[in-house]
């Protein structure tokens, strides 16, 4: 795949496709929003996230003052930064061939830019990716699933086409929007999550079982995603 590689851009998601931070995000975001007297609207904030809203859709729906989201959004960005967390396995080692074989890396998220690049650093794979191909949510005018995001990607890693590789509804959303194949991550970490991020991963899941796009090549872990992108690679050359 050396030449191939050289044509493509895999763009990921952060947060429960690289790394194992859902338990960890999830409480800190109830925990606050608890502090902000918001506890009542998590249903409503649960439904949001697996719907694929963006956080300032998710605000508009639970009628966020911007004084009280301004204060929430400051002690999230502050705690998740201090925040250590693991890679998913197999993630180390598949980044590494890929990046050998010619492939550029680049980052789609929710997460902030600045906590994503220090995750990243943390985790110690920030060597793989190019940090003007790390899209979050406050570096970037638009966000996914919008198609400027990905052709802000080609322009910028001057490549032909990308592949999308996720873990849920709102990353096939993205890869359908954009035309794009989807590489999709079960979320067989199910039996180490708890409270509503188990839930969120349920309805994800049971979304997932019902999800239709041609372009979209179900895995069980990070160890199958480069014999499935080979053949992703090898369909779309028509080979």
């Amino acid at each position: 795949m050396d030449k191939i590689g050289k044509e493509c851009v895999i763009i990921t998601d952060l947060d429960g496709t690289l790394i194992d931070s859902d338990n960890e995000n999830f409480a800190l975001l109830m925990k606050n929003l608890k502090k902000c007297g918001f506890d009542d609207k998590i249903d409503l904030i649960v439904e949001g996230l697996v719907s694929g809203w963006d956080f300032d859709t998710i605000m508009e729906k639970i009628e966020m003052p911007p004084d009280i989201r301004k204060d929430l959004e400051e002690k999230i960005k502050t705690e998740i930064s201090n925040q250590n967390f693991n890679l998913l396995p197999g993630v180390r080692p598949t980044l590494e061939q890929l990046f050998r074989e010619g492939f550029e890396l680049s980052i789609v998220t929710d997460n902030y830019y600045r906590t994503t690049v220090n995750c990243l650093e943390k985790t110690k794979i920030s060597h793989y990716f190019d940090n003007q191909l790390i899209f979050g949510s406050d570096n970037f005018a638009y966000q996914k699933p919008s198609k400027d995001v990905v052709n802000e990607i080609l322009k910028r890693s001057n490549r032909k086409y990308g592949i999308i590789i996720g873990n849920s509804s709102k990353e096939v959303a993205f890869a359908k929007n954009v035309g794009l194949p989807i590489i999709l991550l079960e979320n067989n970490h199910l039996k180490n999550l708890n409270g509503y991020v188990l839930q969120y991963y349920q309805k994800i899941r049971e979304e997932g079982e019902q999800e239709s796009y041609e372009r979209l090549f179900k895995v069980k872990n990070w160890e199958e995603i480069l014999t499935v992108l080979n053949r992703v690679i090898t369909e779309r050359n028509g080979n």
